[in-house]
């Protein structure tokens, strides 16, 4: 089913539901490692978004968004910002990245001097990926 049909905006999903639903462990897998690395924790939020509606899981730290998590059935979809200060460090990156998110860097459009990153997370190199990415929004504490 439908993850908007399940939690409509009055009707929020517990983290535990989020869980099942994706049903894939690298969803806890992620969320482990950022809450830790970072030391942050998750933020439910619904969103009317055209990119995505639905509720989804923001992480923030300092006031600056890190990544955006979309759960859908088998994977989840990592909205990762790379802003302007960002941008020239995420090509040099981008040789050490999958294919895929090569690819998805390479079409989506900058804006504002930013791309809006939507990777579908399905395996761990994807994952990896994602972490380097939101390494170069918020450098690891030490």
């Amino acid at each position: 089913m439908d993850w908007n049909v399940l939690y409509s905006k009055e009707k929020s999903p517990s983290m535990e539901q989020v869980t099942e639903y994706i049903n894939n462990s690298l969803w806890t897998d992620f969320n482990n490692r950022i809450q830790s690395t970072y030391r942050i924790r998750p933020c439910m939020e619904h969103s009317r978004c055209s990119m995505q509606a639905g509720w989804n899981i923001k992480y923030k730290k300092g006031g600056k968004s890190l990544c955006t998590l979309y759960p859908m059935q088998g994977y989840f979809i990592a909205l990762v910002v790379v802003g302007s200060h960002e941008f020239t460090e995420a090509e040099f990156l981008m040789p050490q990245c999958s294919d895929y998110v090569q690819t998805v860097f390479k079409n989506t459009k900058t804006g504002n001097g930013q791309k809006w990153l939507m990777l579908d997370v399905r395996d761990r190199e994807i994952m990896d990926d994602v972490f380097r990415l939101i390494n170069l929004r918020k450098r690891i504490p030490s």
